[in-house]
């Protein structure tokens, strides 16, 4: 028996909760494989924090983020766009952040 994993037919990005306090989900549709890489920016295009993902494989993904396990992220409470780059495809949510 071989394992079977459904592709998505389009690529897209799903977040929840949303709004979140300090652990945020994000579902992703990946339709072909590739390096992962998280990146978050406030609402005036700011890059706030980046890490890669490493290898995400094709199909429904579920990433998730802790504003308390990253340092680097010191976020305020606000509206921020959450970017998902894998390989040569992007994927976007706008979530927003409750302290």
């Amino acid at each position: 028996i071989t394992p079977f994993t459904q592709l998505p037919a389009t690529p897209g990005i799903t977040a929840f909760p949303n709004p979140f306090n300090s652990e945020l989900n994000l579902g992703v549709d990946v339709i072909s494989p590739g390096n992962g890489v998280l990146s978050i920016y406030d609402v005036r295009g700011r890059l706030i924090s980046s890490e890669s993902l490493g290898l995400i494989k094709p199909g429904k993904q579920i990433l998730s983020w802790n504003s308390l396990e990253n340092p680097h992220s010191n976020l305020s409470s606000g509206i921020y766009l959450f970017e998902v780059q894998i390989g040569d495809n992007s994927y976007y949510k706008k979530v927003t952040y409750l302290k």
